[in-house]
């Protein structure tokens, strides 16, 4: 007797959990494949290319070394790439694809990285659109989760709606995205409010967190935090702990405490 044929879902970082739980779907009739590396920040990397891998996590060493979970981020990594191996392996012998992609640059390109490896498969992909997704929270009124890790379990049922199959068109705009994306040498990328990627300096963020330091001393987790609310979390709390560091070290900020981790330290706007 054959096997069952499957549909193959895509999900980012660890919203895996969010599906199962939802009850929408049946886990004999899927499998589902995660993709943690932020792909927002540090040097791009494709599978097979050696100096790009090492290129990507000498940066990541470089940047959040001093950190307990270094090696947790520079694991991703590999584990990415092991795991779109995988996918373009199970591709062929799946039913359909779907794609979990929110409006969260990382998951954009990642999105883009995996469907560049699919792009000659005769199988019918779908990618979530989340621009103008509007579901009921547990007290009835409307919001526009953004990604699924903003999506409660229970809204799965009408998030499934969403999904829209992608054309050649389509997947040949997937394909440019990650070719552009490849071809500028930037360590930080953000989407502007039409969904585009923008290349930005390290630096673009330092400016939040300013805005957020006070003339009395305030713990890094409450600066980056107030920070995140104000970019709409465009950016992991461990990049705008580094950008804090910099700051420290470059003196534009007095400090107290060890310059690691966001609970480590203090900071305020100097005299």
């Amino acid at each position: 007797m054959s096997l069952k044929t499957k549909d193959l879902h895509i999900v980012f970082r660890h919203a895996d959990r969010t599906i199962m739980d939802s009850s929408v779907f049946d886990p004999d009739d899927i499998d589902i494949y995660k993709l943690v590396d932020d792909l927002s920040i540090g040097p791009i990397c494709d599978l097979v290319a050696t100096d790009e891998v090492r290129s990507r996590k000498e940066w990541l060493e470089n940047t959040f070394g001093d950190l307990m979970f270094k090696e947790e981020i520079l694991s991703v990594v590999d584990k990415d790439i092991t795991v779109i191996s995988k996918i373009v392996e199970m591709a062929d012998k799946c039913k359909d694809i779907y794609i979990w992609t929110g409006h969260n640059v990382s998951e954009v390109i990642s999105t883009a990285r995996v469907l560049s490896h699919l792009i000659k498969l005769d199988k019918c992909i779908y990618v979530l659109d989340f621009s103008d997704i509007q579901v009921r929270n547990i007290h009835g009124e409307i919001v526009s989760p953004k990604s699924l890790l903003q999506t409660a379990s229970f809204q799965i049922k009408d998030v499934v709606n969403h999904f829209r199959r992608q054309t050649i068109t389509d997947l040949q705009k997937w394909e440019s995205i990650w070719s552009d994306v490849q071809s500028v040498r930037s360590h930080l990328r953000v989407l502007d409010n039409d969904g585009s990627i923008c290349h930005m300096q390290d630096s673009y963020f330092d400016t939040y967190l300013l805005s957020n330091c006070k003339s009395e001393f305030l713990k890094a987790a409450r600066v980056i935090g107030a920070t995140l609310v104000d970019i709409d979390f465009a950016v992991s709390d461990s990049y705008l702990n580094w950008r804090l560091k910099e700051l420290a070290i470059k003196k534009k900020l007095q400090y107290r405490g060890q310059l690691i981790d966001i609970r480590d330290f203090e900071v305020r706007i100097g005299n």
